[in-house]
């Protein structure tokens, strides 16, 4: 009974950060930015399908329609192995509901490339929705079980430093291309929202 007890103990506190842990987090977001960054936003561009010379916009969703579906598989699934291995290696409560969480929106995210805004908006929309409303849980649940766990001001200072860097250069980035003001504004969001995806899983594989 003891030793139950102490195995439960464990088990609901994140387990110390090791060489491990930091690097499957960094190859973990190196995957996702070559996934989207490179095979759909570089690709698309260099293509002249978004941005200056071709579709107005920014937005991950068209980034994913008009990009190199093949490429933003093979290294979304990679990077969807590795964060599910992170979450194993560092433990912490909530283990399967935050397994749950990633799986289910990582099934839906590899539909947008097909299920698109000019396919069906309605279907597009709805499917990126809950996306984002599960990696926001999972996001929120993360910070919650490591500041509940640390009880630190450093994670908050480093978290809200990061995120208005963020948020500045992408203001600066949007304004000097014109454009939809709407869809500028959108394509900010999800971008910031990626952005503080992939520092969760760097925080989780390091702190």
């Amino acid at each position: 009974m003891y030793n139950q007890l102490r195995w439960k103990e464990r088990a609901d506190k994140f387990r110390p950060p090791e060489i491990y842990s930091k690097s499957i987090s960094t190859l973990c977001v190196i995957s996702f930015i070559v996934s989207i960054g490179i095979f759909c936003y570089t690709l698309a561009g260099i293509e002249g399908k978004i941005g200056w010379s071709g579709k107005e916009t920014y937005t991950i969703s068209e980034a994913l329609e008009e990009g190199n579906k093949a490429g933003f598989v093979t290294f979304a699934s990679i990077a969807f192995i590795l964060l599910l291995l992170l979450i194993c290696v560092r433990e912490g409560r909530y283990l399967p509901f935050r397994m749950s969480l990633l799986v289910f929106s990582f099934g839906l995210l590899l539909s947008l490339p097909w299920v698109t805004v000019g396919k069906n908006k309605t279907v597009h929309y709805t499917l990126a929705s809950f996306i984002f409303v599960s990696i926001f849980i999972f996001i929120v649940l993360n910070y919650y079980l490591l500041w509940k766990q640390f009880k630190s001001e450093k994670i908050n200072l480093i978290i809200f430093s990061i995120l208005v860097t963020f948020f500045t250069i992408s203001m600066v980035v949007f304004a000097s291309l014109g454009g939809d003001t709407g869809t500028d504004i959108f394509a900010i969001f999800e971008i910031l929202f990626t952005l503080s995806f992939l520092l969760c899983i760097i925080i989780l594989g390091w702190y």
